[in-house]
Parts: structure tokens; C-alpha cells; sequence
């Protein structure tokens, strides 16, 4: 079974910060499109099923992000600063006379969230699905968390690898079983890189590497006690990311550090929403942007 795209994308190459990246922009109506911003390991096109399930027809662009996908592939220690700056080169080039709707999912999702409080003129509305960040780090963990580091730089680190494309397909459905099999086809496509005669992730196995640097969650928060903009979050009631929180402290965090937040749970969803319930996730996106 194969998924057929109802609107297919076009993917286009930008030099950004001298660095190549992989665009994929879905064509549809309004003079600005909706910006989506990827989570770990993923890419930008997985986004398909939510623009296809949308009954807006919004023009939509997703960036794969630094080291992933079709994006650059620095092959050294990724730091999450960078990030920000290539969204910002990005925004500056292609719309630098307006504020955006942001969009993004899990690690894409922190990063609207810090994006949209560090450059707050250029976030319009924003939605967060699933990013809610890690746990505070204790100070007492960095000489580990150094020792582990260096030892990574000098062993390598690398992603699981797999006889076939079907092969990763079985191992996201065993992971995930609310996962529709031609969803999880589809996935599976963009997620595998062929490497010799076998496929990995198609992400830099840098990004493996533990971070020496520790996580700093009053950082965070204080970045999103900056945001301007309307907020939407959206958990997944089965999410095990967001239960590592517990899910009404975690609701109440987000109600506490951002002005104007409105929180959606999911129920019997998980932490890839986009992927399990595409169709109620796009119809709370499309109530929440078009709604102005």
C-alpha cells in the first residue's frame, strides 16, 4: 500500500550561511506560507499527511534542518545556536518583510518556541506540537557528561542500519503501532539513506553524539516568557515524551511562561502526531491560523 500525496510538493536547494539546504515548499494560497520546522531525525516532507489533511489550501514550506535530510551535513559537533541562525538566514531571504506562521514538531517545536521569543517581530502565530524540551540538568552531571563526550568523539557514533527500506518500515510500525501502514511506507522513503548495500537514517550520525553542554530549562522558559505571539500547543495524551513531565504540570508550565497559550491534548495519540492523527491535527491548525 503507498500513500499518494493530494498536494505534492516541490523541493528546492538555498545556500544559507554559505551552507546548502533543502527547502520543500506544498503551493497553495496566501502571499505568505506556512513556515514547519521538523524534529529530530525526521525531514521536512514528512509533514505531508497534516498539508494534505488541511482544508485551508495555505501555501506551506518546511526546512530540513542542519543535518538532516537534504540539508548540509557539517560532520562535526551540532550546537542548538545554529539552529536559530538558520532559521533566521532563512526567514531573512526568503520573507524578510513579514511575520510568519511557525509551525514545528518536537525539536522543531523548541525551536519555533526559542525562535519566536528570541526574534519576536517575526512570529505572527505559532504552533507548537509536542516540543516540550528536557528535563533540567543538575550541575553535578557536567563532568560526565564531558567525560562521555570525549570518549563519543573518539569511538564515532553512527544510526541503526537496515537491509531494506520495508525492513525500516517494520521497525517504525513494531515501534509505533498506531501507525497507518501507508503512512509508515511513505516515511520510511524519506527517512532511508542507502549507504553501500544497506540503508541507514538519512541524518548526520553526529547528531548521536551526547551534548557536553548541559540543558538549562530556566533558559527555555525564560525565552518563552518572550513570545508575542498567540501560541497553540499540542500533546499527544499517549505521547511518553510529554509523560516524562506528567502532562498537567507540563500543561501548566506552558500556561505559566507564555502570555497567550492555548493547549490542545490529543487523546490515544503519541508523540508523532503529525504522522497518527493527521487529519485532527490539521483541522486545530487550520482553526487556529485562519483564525484572525
Amino acid at each position: 500500500m503507498k500513500y499518494q500525496p493530494r498536494r505534492p510538493p516541490h523541493v528546492e536547494q538555498l545556500i544559507l550561511r554559505g551552507h546548502p539546504f533543502q527547502v520543500t515548499h506544498w503551493p497553495g494560497q496566501g502571499e505568505f506560507p506556512w513556515i514547519w520546522l521538523h524534529g529530530f531525525a525526521d525531514v521536512g516532507q514528512t509533514f505531508q499527511f497534516v498539508i494534505d489533511a488541511s482544508e485551508s489550501n495555505h501555501a506551506c514550506s518546511a526546512l530540513d534542518l542542519r543535518g538532516f535530510g537534504g540539508s548540509v551535513w557539517q560532520q562535526s559537533p551540532y550546537w542548538f545556536a545554529d539552529y536559530l541562525a538558520d532559521i533566521d538566514a532563512w526567514l531573512d531571504l526568503a520573507y524578510p518583510a513579514t511575520a510568519v506562521n511557525l509551525i514545528g514538531h518536537s525539536m522543531g517545536g523548541n525551536l519555533a518556541m526559542m525562535y519566536a521569543g528570541v526574534r519576536p517581530e517575526r512570529v505572527q502565530r505559532l504552533v507548537n506540537i509536542e516540543g516540550v524540551g528536557l528535563a533540567d540538568a543538575a550541575a553535578s552531571e557536567a563532568p560526565a557528561r564531558y567525560r562521555r563526550w570525549l570518549d563519543e568523539l573518539k569511538s564515532g557514533a553512527q544510526f541503526a542500519r537496515f537491509n531494506s527500506v520495508d525492513q525500516l518500515q517494520a521497525v517504525l510500525m513494531r515501534k509505533n503501532p498506531r501507525l497507518d501502514e501507508a503512512v509508515a511506507h511513505y516515511v520510511a522513503g524519506l527517512w532511508a539513506r542507502q549507504d553501500d548495500d544497506q540503508f541507514t537514517i538519512n541524518a548526520d550520525p553526529f547528531h548521536k553524539l551526547v551534548n557536553p553542554v548541559l540543558y538549562r530549562r530556566a533558559e527555555v522558559l525564560a525565552c518563552w516568557r518572550e513570545i508575542k505571539a498567540p501560541t497553540l500547543v499540542v500533546l499527544g495524551s499517549e505521547s511518553a515524551i510529554a509523560k516524562r513531565f506528567a502532562l498537567e504540570s507540563l500543561v501548566a508550565e506552558f500556561k505559566e511562561n507564555v502570555s497567550s497559550v492555548t493547549v490542545e491534548i490529543i487523546p490515544n495519540v503519541g508523540h508523532m502526531i503529525q504522522h497518527e492523527a493527521a487529519t485532527t491535527l490539521a483541522r486545530l491548525i487550520d482553526d487556529f491560523l485562519t483564525d484572525s
